[in-house]
């Protein structure tokens, strides 16, 4: 009856602040359309009229370690469930291996059927991935965000793991374009150590010809500015709004991520759609969608160089440029918000179908 997309606690819900939160909200709000969704959360605004504020007079992403936000949430989650007695024919977890460690009593309290995983982390350590491997046995249907993950979870689950980025307004594909050749770089990302921004002012510095754009916010904004005093071609220009993302891709050359681990990031699948090139650490399978000279560049490692002479390449190469934009606009199409949707939500209803045939 009513699918259960808890959001993870150590983030907001809308008011988006990053890629997770806007796949948690464009999945349910489509999904609404002909479900019954219910979306658990802490704090942001409702997406559906069903939606449940799990301690809204408490900041849970205050707590550290990550996964005490989870188990906190998800404690809260289980104790309103038990009073409300509701039941769910899906519960749909997102987050990382510790959205899982209690995903067993939610299902019994529910009385769900089929219990969906969207995992948006990259299993960058050993623990990580036992763990997962282990929890996953309680988990019916997965889609990963990286194609990395999805490799490795398939053995343990197979026919039942779905390698799925997130998916992009359709914002992005339908505005028109009023692209301008210049010589900025853009870079989207909160700011957040995995982001790496570092290594941008790195590549900033040995790049005096380029301008570089970093939008986004976090908590080492006051770090990164002291780092980039006196090098006048690299800024943080802050939190933007769909239509200024847009408008400075429209006026950027390239896209750039620097990041030491990451999903997919719906980022990058924006700035595709732009018909921007991508030049990319090797993180979260991303060689799995950009491919060296075709719609951009994957770096195996984090020396300035070698990302300075990929948008060298780039910048200097007009028919390469072209033929990266024309590539990018076309496989940006692919990841609209509605197809992501209409795949996460076939998958799921397949298992369920399954289940209840059974």
């Amino acid at each position: 009856r009513s699918p259960f997309t808890p959001g993870a606690p150590e983030y907001k819900v809308p008011p988006l602040k990053g890629g997770m939160e806007k796949h948690i909200y464009f999945l349910s709000r489509l999904q609404s359309k002909q479900n019954d969704v219910t979306v658990f959360y802490n704090q942001g605004d409702r997406i559906t009229d069903n939606d449940v504020q799990i301690l809204p007079n408490f900041r849970v992403d205050k707590l550290k370690p990550q996964f005490l936000c989870v188990i906190l949430f998800h404690i809260s989650s289980i104790l309103k469930l038990f009073k409300t007695k509701s039941k769910f024919d899906v519960v749909h977890v997102h987050g990382d291996w510790s959205a899982l460690l209690l995903i067993l009593i939610i299902k019994n309290i529910t009385h769900a059927k089929v219990v969906a995983f969207s995992i948006h982390d990259q299993l960058v350590s050993n623990f990580k991935k036992k763990v997962l491997s282990f929890l996953i046995k309680q988990v019916d249907v997965i889609f990963t965000s990286g194609a990395d993950t999805a490799n490795y979870l398939k053995p343990y689950k197979p026919n039942t793991v779905f390698f799925q980025p997130s998916g992009i307004s359709a914002v992005f594909v339908d505005t028109p374009s009023n692209k301008v050749f210049s010589n900025n770089v853009i870079i989207i990302a909160n700011l957040v150590p995995k982001k790496n921004i570092d290594l941008v002012i790195e590549i900033a510095k040995i790049c005096p010809d380029y301008n570089f754009k970093i939008v986004g916010k976090g908590p080492e904004k006051q770090r990164l500015e002291t780092k980039m005093q006196n090098i006048a071609n690299v800024s943080l220009v802050g939190f933007k709004t769909t239509e200024e993302i847009i408008a400075l891709m429209d006026t950027s050359f390239a896209f750039l991520l620097t990041s030491f681990f990451e999903g997919t990031p719906t980022s990058v699948l924006e700035a595709c759609s732009r018909g921007l090139p991508i030049v990319t650490s090797n993180v979260g399978g991303l060689k799995s969608i950009i491919k060296d000279n075709k719609n951009g560049y994957v770096i195996d490692n984090y020396t300035p160089s070698y990302y300075k002479n990929a948008l060298d390449k780039i910048y200097n190469t007009p028919d390469l440029l072209e033929l990266m934009k024309t590539n990018n606009s076309l496989l940006g199409e692919k990841f609209v918000w509605d197809n992501v949707a209409k795949n996460i939500t076939n998958q799921t209803k397949k298992i369920l179908k399954n289940k209840l045939s059974c």
